[in-house]
C-alpha cells in the first residue's frame, strides 16, 4: 500500500503542476483559465489526501493491498503528461490538446487505484468518507465544464461509446469493499459487471443471471469461495470453468481442491494486468470450447 501511495502522491503533484502551468497559457478569467486553475486546486487537494494516507500507513497496520501497480499501468498512466509537458515546453497548447489530456488521465486507472486507497483507509480512519465523494464531484466538474465546448462533448461522447472488448459479463465476490469496488471500477470499460460481499448473495446472482466470468475470493465469511463453488456447480456444471480464485493465500487442502479441479486462481497482491489477462484467457477457453 505504501508503494501505491507514494506513486499517487508523485501523480497528483505532477497534475497540480502542470494544470496551473497550463493554466498561465490561456487568458486571465477565461473560461479554460478558471478551469484550468480550479482543476490545480483539486489535485493539491488530492496530494494532501494522500499524505494523510501515507501517515495513516505508517502508523498504523494495515491489511494488505489486493492490487500492486506495475509498470506497464505506470507507464501508459504517466505518458499524457508527457506530452503535456512537451507541448507546455514548446509553448504551442490549445484548448483541444487540454480536453485530450483530461480524457486520457482523468478517465484513466488513476483515479479508480485512488479510490481503492480511500476506501481502503476509511475503514480505519472516518475522515476518509468523504474523499471519496470529492473524486466523484471532481469527474462531474471535469463532465460539466466539457459540455460547454463541442469538442469536449466530442470527447465525452467517444468516451462513454467506446466498445467493449469481450461483450462480457463477470461476477466479483469479495468481502473487502474496496477491492470489489476497484475491480468492478476498472472491467467496467469491457464487461458489465455485478458484484457481491458473500458468498451466499453470490450464488444467489448466479441462481438468476449468466456469466462468463467469476472472480472469487476463498476466504469470507459464511459461504467461502469453495463452498461458493460447490454448491454453483451443483446446479450449473458447466459455471466451474468459469471460476477464477483470487485471494490471499492457499491451504494445502484448498490447493489440493484447485489443482484436483483444474481451475484458475490469482494470489493477492497481484498487478491488474495480470487480472485482466486472466480473465481474458478464461473467456477465451470457454468460447474454445463451446465451438
Amino acid at each position: 500500500m505504501k508503494e501505491i501511495i507514494e506513486w499517487l502522491k508523485h501523480i497528483e503533484q505532477l497534475a497540480h503542476t502542470l494544470y496551473d502551468q497550463a493554466g498561465e497559457r490561456f487568458s486571465n478569467g477565461s473560461p479554460m483559465h478558471r478551469f484550468l486553475r480550479n482543476m490545480a486546486e483539486e489535485e493539491a487537494n488530492h496530494y494532501h489526501i494522500m499524505g494523510n494516507a501515507a501517515e495513516i500507513v505508517s502508523s498504523k497496520k494495515i491489511r494488505r493491498s489486493g492490487i500492486e501497480i506495475d509498470t506497464v499501468i505506470k507507464e501508459r498512466v504517466e505518458a499524457p503528461f508527457q506530452k503535456l509537458l512537451q507541448a507546455l515546453s514548446n509553448e504551442s497548447i490549445s484548448e483541444n490538446q487540454i480536453f485530450d489530456f483530461v480524457i486520457e488521465t482523468e478517465f484513466s486507472e488513476w483515479n479508480d487505484i485512488f479510490l481503492y486507497v480511500v476506501n481502503t483507509l476509511k475503514v480505519e480512519d472516518k475522515t476518509f468518507s468523504y474523499a471519496a465523494d470529492r473524486i466523484q464531484e471532481h469527474l462531474q466538474h471535469i463532465e460539466g465544464f466539457f459540455n460547454n465546448f463541442p469538442y469536449g462533448r466530442e470527447r465525452l461522447d467517444q468516451l462513454k461509446s467506446l466498445p467493449a472488448f469481450w461483450k462480457g459479463t463477470i461476477l466479483i465476490v469479495d468481502d473487502e469493499e474496496a477491492i470489489v469496488t476497484l475491480l468492478s471500477d476498472l472491467l467496467d470499460e469491457t464487461f458489465r459487471t455485478d458484484v457481491a460481499h458473500n458468498g451466499k448473495d453470490a450464488l444467489a446472482l448466479l441462481k438468476r443471471n449468466e456469466y462468463d466470468v467469476v472472480l472469487s475470493d476463498i476466504d469470507m465469511p459464511g459461504l467461502s469461495g469453495i463452498e461458493l463453488y460447490q454448491q454453483a456447480t451443483s446446479f450449473n456444471q458447466h459455471l466451474g470453468r468459469k471460476f477464477i480464485f483470487y485471494t490471499a493465500g492457499l491451504s494445502a487442502k484448498n490447493q489440493d481442491f484447485i489443482r484436483e479441479n483444474n481451475l484458475r486462481f490469482i494470489l493477492k497482491p497481484s498487478s491488474i494486468l495480470k487480472i485482466e489477462d486472466i480473465i481474458a484467457e478464461t473467456l477465451k477457453q470457454n468460447k474454445t470450447d463451446h465451438v
